[in-house]
């Protein structure tokens, strides 16, 4: 059963476990050691969405230990290929490849970033509605939200040295602009902790408010794509919005006990 709001709960985030069951089922074997109450996944739980063997010998098999016991909350990467299996396997509010949902005093908006999310597009316009309907109840006094996450696969600042423009040869984009438009709502609503996948590896940006790396307050940016998939590379930059990256298979634990939240990862040693 869920915890309530004024209960302290847990959960972990493991996202990109793609075609790699020997390392994301050790990683869900040591989650399961922590006990959390569920688990977000951030994109590209396989490599081959329509390949039904890769669900069930490479995905569920392995994360058996983990995902036969507490819920998982998904969102779709590019490697799900909006496949039929992901609709049919899953069990989502609609109309699924968005949702949100409450656990405790933490509200969580989960987004697809391979279609639009630019001003105009449905998802934006149905976030911004969310948004709102939580500061007016806020503001009211009606709202047990102490808490406000968000998770979609490709993220909004990165340093890897590959996905957003090579480095080694040229200027990056620091992350996927397409995405950017979000962090508007983001800025403006308040939002806390943002997790992300896409890049296998793991970074985390210091608080940041219109683009601007912020001191007291701001949204925290999070790459966990540490779960399985083949790892990758920081460039050889630091950008002034990066707190913290490493290079390894990981996963994050979350807790949280009203208004303090703890987090950490752990990698496989």
């Amino acid at each position: 059963t869920a915890s309530l709001p004024r209960t302290p709960f847990a959960f972990a985030v493991m996202g990109d476990t793609q075609g790699n069951p020997a390392v994301n089922g050790k990683l869900a074997q040591y989650a399961w050691a922590l006990r959390p109450n569920f688990l977000v996944i951030p994109g590209d739980l396989v490599n081959d969405g329509p390949i039904k063997n890769q669900w069930v010998n490479e995905f569920f098999a392995s994360m058996n230990p983990l995902t036969s016991r507490v819920p998982f909350y998904p969102v779709l990467g590019n490697h799900e290929r909006n496949a039929d299996y992901y609709y049919r396997y899953m069990d989502l509010p609609a109309p699924e490849y968005y949702y949100s949902f409450q656990y405790g005093n933490a509200m969580f908006f989960m987004l697809d970033s391979n279609k639009k999310v630019d001003e105009q597009s449905e998802q934006y316009l149905w976030l911004e509605k969310q948004l709102q309907v939580l500061e007016e109840r806020e503001k009211a006094g009606t709202s047990d939200v102490v808490w406000k996450f968000v998770s979609y696969h490709h993220p909004s600042y990165s340093s890897d040295e590959d996905d957003y423009g090579n480095l080694w040869k040229g200027k990056s984009t620091w992350g996927d602009l397409r995405i950017r438009p979000l962090t508007k709502l983001f800025d403006r609503y308040e939002m806390d902790v943002v997790w992300n996948g896409h890049i296998h590896s793991y970074e985390r940006t210091w608080p940041i408010i219109a683009g601007q790396v912020a001191e007291d307050s701001g949204t925290v940016y999070m790459i966990t794509g540490g779960g399985g998939g083949g790892l990758e590379q920081a460039g050889p930059i630091r950008p002034p919005f990066q707190n913290n990256v490493r290079r390894g298979h990981h996963f994050v634990f979350v807790a949280v006990n009203g208004k303090t939240l703890e987090l950490k990862s752990f990698d496989l040693e």
